[in-house]
């Protein structure tokens, strides 16, 4: 994919659930991916400010103290420039969906996120962003 391969990527995973958080990256690891972890809003900006160039695309829940993630990659866009996110959440409602889509979201996966859903999102991500999955 463009000369990179999944040991390249890295992926900033953002959730409060710390059950959530360590399954996803339990199973994003086994695929080979690199993550970098978050347990809040706040700390997956600090992340993304401290290196910006670094993060391949961002897994993040929607719903988290502090700041949502809608706000997050809001921001993120603002002062970083574009970051391809799949957001995960246990409201997936048009109205959340809609919210998810308007920051630039590539895609709203509902909790508990089905895995394989997983898979296929970021594959479908990483098409689109990197020119081929890998």
């Amino acid at each position: 994919m463009n000369e990179k391969t999944i040991q390249d990527l890295r992926i900033l995973l953002a959730d409060d659930d710390d059950d959530v958080r360590r399954a996803l990256s339990e199973f994003l690891r086994a695929e080979g991916y690199r993550i970098l972890e978050a347990d809040s809003g706040p700390a997956a900006l600090e992340i993304l400010h401290r290196e910006p160039m670094s993060v391949s695309f961002s897994i993040m829940d929607v719903d988290m103290p502090g700041m949502t993630g809608i706000e997050v990659l809001r921001i993120v866009r603002q002062q970083v420039g574009a970051l391809p996110c799949i957001f995960i959440s246990g409201d997936d409602s048009r109205r959340r969906q809609a919210e998810a889509m308007e920051v630039g979201a590539f895609s709203l996966l509902r909790k508990p996120v089905a895995l394989d859903l997983l898979r296929f999102s970021m594959q479908r991500l990483l098409e689109r962003h990197y020119g081929k999955s890998p």
